[in-house]
C-alpha cells in the first residue's frame, strides 16, 4: 500500500525535497532504494564499529565517575548523548560534542524531539504543514524551525568535507580508521556519477541518518535498560552471560564485537524482547488502501483509507 500524506511532515514542504522515510512516490522511492540500500547493509555497518566503541567508551567513563561519586544519573539523557554521538561519528567522523560535555550541545537535541513531535502531530492533519512550517520558519517556533536547525547543522559538515576534498586533504579520522557514511556517500557520486548520487542525497541521508537513527537508538537502549531493572532475575542472568563472554576473552580489547555478540543468547533474546514490548516508534505509519478495497482480518476497507497498526499494541 502506498503511503499516506502523514509522511509528508516529515520532511521539507517543497515537493522537491523529500528523503527516503517520507517520500510517497513509490517508484522513486524503489529507485533510490536500489541505489543506497548497500549503504545500510550489514556489512556496511560493521564497518562502523571503532566510531562505536570510541563512543561507549566515553560513556563507560561519565558512568563510572557517577558511580565513584555515588551520584544518580538520568540513563536517558546520557543514552540521549550516546546515540547522537555515535549516529554523528559514523556519519561524519564527528562526535557532537554531547559525551564531552554532558548537556544539550547547540540544542540540536531539543530540536531533534522537537521535530519529531511535530512531524508526528501535523503529519495528522498533512495539508496544514505547508502554513505551519513557514509560520514556525518565520518566527523561529516549534518544530519545523527546529528541523532547520538540524537540517543546518548537517549542511555545514557536508560543506566541510566537500571543501577539504576540493583542497585534497585527508579525511577526517581519530580512533576510528574506516571510511564513515558521507565518505562511502561521496565515493558512491564519484563511481556512479552526479545524476545518481547528487548533493541533495548528501545532504537528505545525513539528516535522516541524525533525526531517525539518534531518536530510535537512545529508546531502545532506555528501553532495554527499563525492562531489565523491573526484571532483577533477567538483568542477572544476563550479566552471567556477559562475565562468561569476558571469561572466554571476547573482550580482549575492552569492547565486544557485533559477532560475538551474536553468539550469546540470552543478550540477544533481552534485546529482541524489550523492543517487542518496548516499541521504540509508537506511531501507526499509516498507508492508504488502493483502489478496489482491501480485506484484512475478515474486514472490508474501502479505497482511499488510512489504515495502519501501532506496534505497541502488540504487548
Amino acid at each position: 500500500m502506498p503511503k499516506s500524506d502523514w509522511y509528508s511532515a516529515f520532511k521539507h514542504p517543497d515537493p522537491n525535497r523529500w528523503s527516503l522515510f517520507s517520500d510517497t512516490n513509490i517508484a522513486r522511492h524503489t529507485q533510490q532504494r536500489r541505489v543506497f540500500q548497500n549503504l545500510y547493509s550489514m556489512s556496511s555497518l560493521v564497518s562502523y564499529e571503532s566510531y562505536v566503541d570510541e563512543c561507549a567508551d566515553l560513556l563507560q567513563g561519565h558512568l563510572s565517575q557517577a558511580a565513584r561519586r555515588r551520584e544518580g544519573v538520568d540513563m536517558m539523557h546520557w543514552f540521549q548523548c550516546y546515540a547522537y554521538d555515535v549516529i554523528g561519528n559514523m556519519t561524519f567522523s564527528k562526535r557532537l560534542g554531547f559525551l564531552d560535555r554532558g548537556d544539550d550541545v547547540g540544542g540540536l537535541l531539543q530540536a531533534g524531539n522537537g521535530a519529531l513531535v511535530y512531524s508526528v502531530l501535523v503529519g495528522i492533519y498533512a495539508s496544514w504543514h505547508p502554513f505551519l512550517h513557514k509560520l514556525s520558519c518565520w518566527f523561529r517556533l516549534g518544530g519545523a524551525r527546529m528541523r532547520d536547525q538540524l537540517a543546518t547543522f548537517v549542511g555545514e559538515q557536508i560543506g566541510k568535507r566537500k571543501k577539504a576534498s576540493q583542497e585534497d586533504k585527508p579525511t577526517p579520522s581519530g580512533p576510528a580508521t574506516a571510511e564513515d557514511f558521507l565518505q562511502k556517500l561521496m565515493n558512491k557520486a564519484s563511481s556512479e556519477g552526479s545524476t545518481k548520487v547528487t548533493d541533495y542525497h548528501l545532504f537528505a541521508l545525513g539528516l535522516s541518518n541524525i533525526t531517525a537513527g539518534s531518536d530510535t537508538t537512545a529508546a531502545s537502549l532506555s528501553g532495554i535498560l527499563y525492562l531489565l531493572l523491573k526484571n532483577p532475575a533477567a538483568m542477572e542472568k544476563m550479566r552471567a552471560e556477559v562475565d562468561g563472554a569476558a571469561t572466554d576473552g571476547r573482550f580482549s580489547d575492552g569492547h565486544l564485537a557485533f559477532k560475538d555478540s551474536l553468539q550469546m543468547p540470552y543478550l540477544q533474546a533481552v534485546i529482541k524482547e524489550a523492543m517487542r514490548v518496548y516499541s521504540v516508534t509508537g506511531l501507526p505509519m499509516w498507508r492508504v488502501v488502493p483502489a478496489g478495497g482491501v480485506e484484512i482480518g475478515g474486514t472490508f476497507f474501502p479505497e482511499g483509507s488510512h489504515l495502519g497498526i501501532n506496534p505497541c499494541g502488540r504487548r
